[in-house]
This record gives C-alpha cells, sequence and structure tokens, in this order.
C-alpha cells in the first residue's frame, strides 16, 4: 500500500491541474453479481448511447466514462458485503473487517452477520476502516448520504458510518425499512413510496424478477427528490445497489434466457433514472457516476457440463460425513463426535474441546483434516491459517488474497478452496459464488463525469481502487486504510 503522504502529494498536483468544479452529486451504481462480460456481451442489445433528447441506459455510461471492461476483486471469497465493503472503503478485508457475509465468532462463540447490531438491529458498526463519504463529510464538506438496496447488507456497507439514511427491502412487512442507527431520515415519505407497494402482491419472487429493479429506481428518484440531492451547497452521494440481479442469477445461472432478458430490462430502467437525473442536472457537469459489480459468478454446474468443463455441486452434508467418518477411522473412534463447531461458508471451526479431550496433537489433526479433505478431490487447495507460511508452495493469486483477506476471528481453521466451477450447494441455489477465480472476481467498473477521460481501459484496475480516486477529485484524503491506487489515467 503506498503511503498516505504520496496521496497527498498526487492530490495536489491534481488539484492544480483539474479545473472541473466538484460535481453537485455522486452517483453509485452497483449491480449484485455483475460479471465483468455481462456488459461486453450483452452491448449491442441494450438501447442506443443516445436517441434524440433521450439517453441510454449502460451503452451511455460505457461510451461516455472511463470504462475498465475487467476490473478485479483479489479477495479470497467473492461475496455480497465484503464486495460493497471494499467498494466504499477502498479496502481489502483484513483492513476493512468483513472477509465474508456471516461467519462464527470464537470470541462471541455464535454466528454473526455482517450488518447485524445488538443495539440498533442493522448498523455498519463491524467497519473497522471510513468510506469514500465517510472521509468528505469528515472533512467538514456540507453532504448529504443515501444508501439503497434490497439487501440490508449492501446499502449500509455502501453508505457507511455517517450515512443520513440507509434502506432496504423487509420482505416480511413488504416495504422499504431502515434502523435507528440512521437518526435523521425522514419517514414520512419513505411510508408513502411503501404505501404505493400495497396493491403488489406481496410475494418475495417479485424481488427476483424487474419488478425489484423498478421498485429500485423508483426509491432512488424519490430520495433525489424529497432530500433534495445535488441542490445544497456541497456534494451529496446516493449509493444504489441492485439486488434482484444477484437473487435473479443464483437462480437461474449467468447464461439462462432469463438473465439474458433481465439485463436488458434492467438497462432499460437504468436509463429511465438516467432521464430522469437529465430532467433535474446538467449531467456531464453537475453528476459523476460510478458503476460495479460486486462480484460474479460461474456457470452453472449443467451449463459448464453441457460445455464439456469440469464442475460439481458440493453436498456439504455427504462432505461432512465423509470426513467425520475418516476422522473416526484415524483416531479410532467408535461413534458420533462433533469434530467441528461450526461451518460456514466453507470455513470449518474445529471442536478444540474434544480434540484437546482425546488428546490429540493440535498441529497433527490440521494436518489431517487437510489431507482428508484433499483426497476427496474436490478441492484446488486447503487452507490452514496456522499453519500457513508464505514459502509453501501456492499460486501466487492464492496467497495475495489470504493475506488480503484474513481476519482471525472470522475465518475457520481449515478452509476448502474449491476447484474451478465447483461450488458448494445450498438455500436451492443454483449456482453459487464463493471463490477468487476470474469469472467471480471481474467486474466491470465506469467512471462518468466532467472529470473523466471518454476512453476504455485495458489496464490493471482493482475496485479498491475507486475509493482513492474519487478522494482525489473531490481533494480529499483517502481512509488511513485505503489499499487502491489513484486510477490516474483515467482523469482529464
Amino acid at each position: 500500500m503506498r503511503q498516505i503522504s504520496r496521496y497527498v502529494a498526487i492530490i495536489l498536483f491534481l488539484g492544480i491541474l483539474n479545473a472541473h468544479a466538484a460535481p453537485k452529486l455522486i452517483v453509485y451504481l452497483v449491480y449484485d453479481q455483475l460479471r465483468a462480460d455481462t456488459l461486453t456481451l450483452n452491448k449491442a442489445k441494450f438501447l442506443q448511447a443516445k436517441s434524440g433528447t433521450q439517453i441510454g441506459g449502460f451503452n451511455y455510461l460505457m461510451q461516455n466514462g472511463s470504462y475498465y471492461p475487467f476490473a478485479e476483486y483479489e479477495v479470497l471469497s467473492s461475496m455480497t458485503c465484503p464486495g460493497h465493503a471494499i467498494i466504499s472503503t477502498g479496502s481489502w478485508p483484513i483492513h476493512m473487517g468483513i472477509a465474508i457475509n456471516d461467519w462464527y465468532s470464537r470470541s462471541k462463540k455464535k454466528v454473526e452477520y455482517c450488518v447485524e447490531d445488538s443495539e440498533f438491529g442493522f448498523s455498519p458498526r463491524k467497519l473497522t476502516t471510513t468510506t469514500i463519504s465517510d472521509e468528505f463529510k469528515g472533512s467538514d464538506q456540507k453532504s448529504k448520504v443515501f444508501a439503497i438496496a434490497l439487501k440490508d447488507r449492501s446499502a449500509i456497507m455502501l453508505g457507511g458510518h455517517k450515512a443520513d439514511g440507509a434502506f432496504w427491502f423487509d420482505d416480511k412487512k413488504w416495504g422499504w425499512t431502515t434502523s435507528n442507527y440512521y437518526d435523521k431520515v425522514n419517514s414520512a415519505w419513505l411510508g408513502a413510496q411503501n404505501k404505493k407497494l400495497v396493491p403488489a402482491q406481496p410475494e418475495a419472487g417479485l424481488l427476483k424478477k424487474i419488478w425489484g429493479i423498478q421498485r429500485t429506481v423508483d426509491l432512488a428518484e424519490a430520495v433525489v427528490d424529497q432530500e433534495k440531492l445535488g441542490k445544497t451547497d456541497g456534494t451529496d452521494f446516493l449509493f444504489i445497489s441492485f439486488s434482484t440481479h444477484d437473487m435473479a442469477g443464483h437462480m437461474y445461472g449467468p447464461n439462462s434466457e432469463e438473465m439474458k432478458k433481465l439485463i436488458v430490462d434492467e438497462d432499460k430502467e437504468l436509463s429511465r433514472f438516467l432521464n430522469t437525473l437529465k430532467g433535474k442536472f446538467n449531467l456531464e457537469k453537475d453528476v459523476l457516476f460510478v458503476l460495479t459489480g460486486d462480484h460474479g459468478i460461474p456457470p452453472t454446474v449443467d451449463y459448464s457440463k453441457k460445455n464439456k468443463v469440469g464442475a460439481e455441486f458440493l453436498n456439504e452434508i455427504q462432505f461432512i460425513g465423509r470426513i467425520y467418518k475418516e476422522l473416526n477411522s484415524a483416531y479410532d473412534i467408535s461413534d458420533k463426535k462433533d469434530w467441528f463447531k461450526a461451518i460456514q461458508s466453507m470455513h470449518y471451526i474445529v471442536n478444540w474441546d474434544l480434540v484437546n479431550k482425546l488428546k490429540i496433537d493440535r498441529r497433527s489433526f490440521l494436518e489431517k483434516v487437510r489431507s482428508i479433505i484433499k483426497n476427496t478431490g474436490v478441492a484446488e487447495d486447503v487452507i490452514v491459517p496456522e499453519l500457513y507460511s508464505k514459502d509453501i508452495l501456492m499460486s501466487p493469486r492464492l496467497k495475495r488474497q489470504i493475506e488480503n483477506s484474513f481476519i482471525a476471528d472470522q475465518w475457520g481453521d481449515v478452509i476448502l478452496m474449491p476447484k474451478p466451477y465447483s461450488f458448494p450447494d445450498g438455500e436451492g441455489k443454483k449456482v453459487n459464488h464463493v471463490s477468487g477465480y476470474s469469472y467471480d472476481k471481474m467486474v466491470p467498473l465506469i467512471f462518468v463525469g466532467a472529470g473523466f477521460k471518454k476512453q476504455t481501459f485495458y489496464s490493471k484496475a482493482y475496485i479498491v481502487d475507486i475509493h482513492p480516486t474519487i478522494a482525489a477529485v473531490l481533494g480529499v484524503i483517502p481512509s488511513p486504510k485505503v489499499d487502491g491506487r489513484i486510477l490516474h489515467e483515467v482523469l482529464k
């Protein structure tokens, strides 16, 4: 990571050169599970960048901004909560505190969810660093900050600690909701939005269809109007995450006809939102857009096999049964033993009370478990943090992902890394994203605004680079734990 002093020098330099006024509104558009090739392969199906007085959706942004078709994450597990946190903080999990969506906490002896809060129900308190909007507000700049997503973790991780409001969808109460952590929210207009939802049949399946995208756009437009975003003396932030793309993607798979139709419909809804903003602002002068995804997705197992690619579902119940059976045999145990306290996202938390009671050497036990899992043939690698060494034979990519992602209280004693195109089944999902392989870690990245070049870049860019790049545009110091670089090549 570059030293902060270097960021100061670069920001001062850019401040001299950049004559563009600060944007009135910064809009982040995050499409959950937006694999990089989703835009490259479908652009011919999208609306034209401009047609008469109307502007399109994805094509408008791709053609009018700095576009990295294949930007990357570099983490061990590609998931929603850490993905959104990386976007907002510019830090890898080791520095921002969120490695996976939920984990078994050894210190608290229970499974924890990334945004759960004993006081408020939900909050960003588990983030151990600041977001881009936190830093901007912390510089005594006037700013309103709002975040929206069907998923609570998406809105909360984007909005950060100082957001004025974060909204997510409660499919039990069938409406938008928030938590008392955000004490400045005027709930009157939010209630009015929810009343419009009452005629709709309260069915969770709607969230996986274009209905979910439409309602997200509706709320975004309401927030802009009701909170007068972009109309104050400062720079306001609106973070929007489109969760429907992920919900549908898990159900159908990225190569399905359903997803091909959904992305075209999403393009139309994006165009609707952009044209609404166009009616309120001079887009090229007043609004800065950032578009990206929080992770990608592999093909379904069926699709991979159809194309003669080795792939399989990992049935974790059967898999654990096999491990238990071999451990019982190795240690001459005839009755049932619970060798693990918890298994979460392929992280195995050892029941050390049992291991110690049986007087089994700790290191030899970990090596035995690793050996058993590797011999099953389903693992590309098996990571044992306690025995990890930079010197062991391992791909440089995997080493980087381990070192970027390690959080002791969230990681298991043993971690399974599946072979490419394979993943655990669960919750009725047809496909899952759990790895650091290209299909999970590569997403598009687009910057659109007065200060950005209109150009496609194929140079290396990481999602942690978003935060320091926007910080440079705004002239503020980035988060103290930032890991990214300023993408100076995109700036005019």
